[in-house]
């Protein structure tokens, strides 16, 4: 992309940047989309930040390229950390950074028992959190065994539990009230607890 970026406007671009100490990043502290991206408006036209920086301080940008951030902020307008990549190629480094990543946006742990694998129809691989996709589908977030107080129906674990062998070996809490309730179904007795 070939641009002709006006010297008079380096002085406005620079005034809404800001320094992050220990980063070396340079925010963009002008307006900002949902997914992170800088934008200003340059020759009536919406344009992104760290396009304009690349091209005001480095160059132009060949046709069918894009810029990386080296960083992996998307605010981040410092030449420095901007790089000029194919297309295919952004896809390989974007997708390296994400992979390094230990937690969802959300901060979730991306653990084995908390995510999901998929591939995408190039067979790129990608994962999703599963308690993310919960939350989406309106369920509550689930809260660890060990920390929970009550049971499913409400009843409180405090004096009213106790620890059972399952058949596949494992071990887990059991409210005494609701194994006294579904014995007393299978028997046909009243239940006394309603």
């Amino acid at each position: 992309m070939n641009m002709e970026i006006n010297k008079d406007t380096l002085p406005l671009f620079l005034d809404r940047v800001d320094v992050i100490e220990g980063s070396g990043c340079l925010i963009w502290s002008g307006h900002r989309m949902s997914n992170g991206y800088g934008v200003l408006f340059y020759n009536n036209e919406s344009m992104l930040a760290h396009r304009f920086a690349y091209l005001a301080f480095v160059g132009s940008i060949p046709v069918g390229h894009v810029i990386h951030h080296d960083c992996g902020n998307r605010s981040c307008v410092n030449t420095f950390h901007l790089e000029c990549v194919s297309r295919g190629d952004h896809v390989i480094l974007k997708h390296n950074f994400n992979g390094d990543k230990t937690v969802c946006r959300n901060g979730h742990k991306y653990t084995s028992s908390n995510t999901y694998y998929y591939k995408d129809k190039h067979g790129r691989p990608y994962r999703k959190c599963k308690e993310c996709i919960r939350i989406r589908d309106g369920h509550k977030p689930r809260i660890p065994i060990e920390k929970r107080t009550h049971c499913s129906r409400g009843h409180n674990y405090s004096e009213n539990s106790y620890i059972r062998n399952r058949k596949d070996g494992s071990r887990g809490r059991e409210c005494h009230a609701c194994a006294l309730i579904a014995q007393r179904k299978r028997r046909g007795s009243v239940n006394i607890f309603k």
